[in-house]
């Protein structure tokens, strides 16, 4: 029988031989900008709260993001990318299943509308790329309130959520962020980014507390994906509101991506 320590050597000398015949420079879309197109099954779940039940929704959607790869010591990079077309697909289908758009409003949500992403290159070899730098980003964080039961509390015509949260709200934020790229094959690579950022401007914020507004919540997002020469790709991409407020009750979004890079 094999212990866990042949399979860890077996696991390790692959690993190992596979970083060896590694070579970024060989993925076509490296010192490129790209067009990445995707298909995204999404989940949001909003964390399970003492006087409320967990809540989860999930959706399909297409998606795109604008990114530029750099191999170069010192070089900078960058990625852009928008939910507008998410947001779009959401209420066509709720039009075409005959419920109006303000159902959404039963939904917990963390979302944005723009992420711009840059990142300097203080490691850059053919089989590894680390990049940090900062991201600037608006986050849309939605809550709504609950009653005791768990139901959205609407409002007397019954049309949506009558209050959300009390930090729920559309944020502009920054903070650092990294992009991280593996060589595996000269046919496959790994590619990623991570950001923290903490909010700077609430719009819209005039009617609350300024006792709320010193528990802002704060956001982590983090993408990851295994990319093929051809230029199709499939990974994940999280988002996570921090819920600083009374209810302490955090939002996460998960997408699970299948798409094609178009070289620019």
């Amino acid at each position: 029988m094999i212990s866990i320590k042949q399979v860890s050597l077996i696991l390790l000398f692959s690993v190992s031989t596979l970083a060896a015949s590694a070579q970024l420079s060989e993925m076509r879309h490296f010192n490129e900008g790209v067009l990445k197109v995707n298909y995204s099954h999404i989940t949001t779940t909003c964390a399970k709260h003492v006087w409320e039940p967990a809540q989860k929704y999930r959706y399909g959607a297409i998606g795109w993001e604008v990114e530029r790869y750099d191999l170069e010591q010192g070089a900078i990079r960058w990625s852009t990318t928008s939910k507008l077309t998410e947001f779009a697909f959401q209420w066509i289908k709720h039009f075409y299943n005959q419920k109006s758009p303000l159902y959404l409003s039963d939904a917990p949500e963390v979302s944005s509308v723009l992420h711009y992403r840059f990142g300097y290159n203080v490691i850059a070899s053919d089989r590894f790329v680390l990049s940090p730098g900062l991201g600037l980003d608006d986050y849309v964080f939605v809550r709504p309130n609950y009653d005791v039961n768990g139901d959205v509390v609407r409002r007397e015509d019954g049309s949506g959520g009558e209050n959300m949260s009390e930090n729920s709200g559309w944020y502009w934020c920054t903070g650092p962020s990294t992009f991280f790229d593996v060589g595996l094959t000269p046919s496959f690579s790994i590619h990623g980014k991570a950001a923290y950022e903490v909010p700077f401007l609430q719009m819209s914020d005039k009617n609350v507390e300024p006792s709320i507004k010193k528990k802002r919540p704060h956001f982590v997002y983090f993408q990851v994906g295994l990319y093929h020469n051809s230029g199709l790709f499939a990974g994940i991409e999280l988002m996570h509101g921090i819920d600083r407020g009374l209810n302490n009750t955090s939002v996460t979004r998960r997408e699970l991506k299948v798409g094609y890079m178009f070289l620019l």
